[in-house]
């Protein structure tokens, strides 16, 4: 059995190079990976425009106390065409273009207005350039805006917009196969008789790969048969990863394994030493998918999910933190354990500690509801005591640079 930390540099050393690029307007890239260094196609600020609601006016006229003559106003989007002369004021509003002869904008609470007329009340003289925001002060034209690798949030998608671009160059999303296997998996909604259970493995799969950023494709289900088997994969080497859950033990009818050595795939490794999630199965097929077999208990297929599916979905569009964030922390409660492999214990984060959840099994469903983190209890440990300081895995962020356990 793999080391936690082995089995998964073993999954993400089967991602060559990340998918290639596709255009993708700026209303669908959230969260997607740039594929290509964006420049600016324009300056921002297009044009000189004023910071603050007030009056524009000529620096040397802003003396306090002065009276000037307000000759109009300029609303953001127009442009006055007005020049200011001594003695003369423009309204004017955020946002707006500067208009001619225009040194300096006045905050309308430092003025009083009356009428036509306007008398500065300002504590000091208005300075040359006050409040006015200079065109390509923010970014000047041909600027480098977002490199290439970055993870597009609305803080980049925005600049990106104002600044010309309609879309950009990001990393294909990686398709993904889902296989489900079991004579007695039923659809969602659909009735079950005595000895058969919904198939919730696949809704959780297709739901955990849309988040890592993928795009999931539910196959049918697959009874115990090699034939079935065989007519799944003939559809699922069609994409650029396959997950399957269940069939990846040694029971009679665990039959991924013996199908997948009919059909000339590369195994890269079986079991990890670790509690859920033992027998996940890893390797190649001959299309060149990345096959990743996962326990078929609820549980164990989830968290084997989080742990090598995740990064190696975000790893396939060249994320550069593949990782959900890890956190050291104390231990809220005392865990009893066998010594001999890693236990993934779910849990929540509770006044700055660790608490795992009480039933662990890894068939109870319920164990995956409500939590906010895995915790790591060493292999070679038998209780730990409350206190302790463990490795965390935080479910809620994503962002880690790198993935380590020791």
């Amino acid at each position: 059995m793999l080391p936690i930390d082995e089995a998964l540099q073993r999954v993400l050393s089967l991602v060559k190079q990340p998918l290639e690029a596709e255009w993708c307007p700026l209303e669908q890239a959230d969260n997607r990976v740039l594929a290509r260094d964006t420049r600016s196609a324009r300056v921002l600020p297009p044009f000189d425009n004023s910071a603050m609601d007030g009056y524009a006016v000529r620096f040397e006229d802003g003396v306090p106390g002065k009276e000037l003559q307000v000759i109009g106003e300029n609303p953001a989007g127009s442009v006055s065409e007005q020049k200011l002369a001594p003695g003369e004021c423009l309204r004017i509003f955020t946002g707006a273009a500067i208009p001619p002869g225009c040194t300096a904008v006045i905050m309308q609470e430092e003025v009083e207005r009356d009428g036509p007329k306007m008398t500065i009340r300002a504590p000091e003289a208005v300075k040359e350039g006050q409040h006015i925001r200079r065109r390509g002060s923010d970014v000047e034209d041909g600027t480098l805006l977002v490199p290439a690798g970055t993870v597009l949030t609305p803080g980049e998608l925005a600049l990106l917009a104002s600044c010309g671009h309609a879309g950009v160059l990001v990393r294909r999303k990686p398709r993904v196969a889902i296989v489900s296997t079991g004579h007695e998996l039923r659809y969602i909604g659909e009735k079950t008789g005595p000895g058969q259970i919904i198939n919730s493995n696949g809704l959780a799969l297709a739901t955990l790969v849309r988040r890592a950023g993928g795009e999931a494709t539910q196959l049918a289900i697959v009874p115990d048969t090699k034939e079935a088997h065989h007519e799944a994969f003939d559809q699922a080497e069609r994409y650029d990863v396959v997950l399957t859950s269940g069939g990846v033990s040694v029971g009679d009818h665990d039959l991924i394994q013996p199908v997948l050595e009919e059909r000339g795939w590369t195994r890269e490794f079986w079991k990890v030493s670790m509690k859920p999630g033992k027998p996940v199965l890893c390797g190649t097929l001959k299309s060149g998918a990345i096959f990743l077999g996962l326990p078929g208990n609820p549980a164990s297929t989830m968290v084997s999910f989080e742990l090598f599916g995740r990064p190696l979905i975000k790893a396939l569009q060249g994320h550069p933190r593949p990782f959900l964030k890890q956190v050291r922390v104390p231990l809220g409660l005392p865990y009893p354990k066998r010594p001999g492999r890693l236990h993934v214990v779910r849990g929540t984060y509770e006044n700055g500690s660790f608490h795992p959840i009480k039933k662990q099994g890894s068939g109870m469903l319920r164990s995956m509801s409500g939590i906010s983190a895995f915790g790591f209890m060493p292999a070679e440990s038998d209780l730990i005591e409350a206190g302790t300081e463990i490795i965390t895995l935080d479910l809620r962020h994503e962002g880690g640079k790198d993935f380590s356990i020791r």
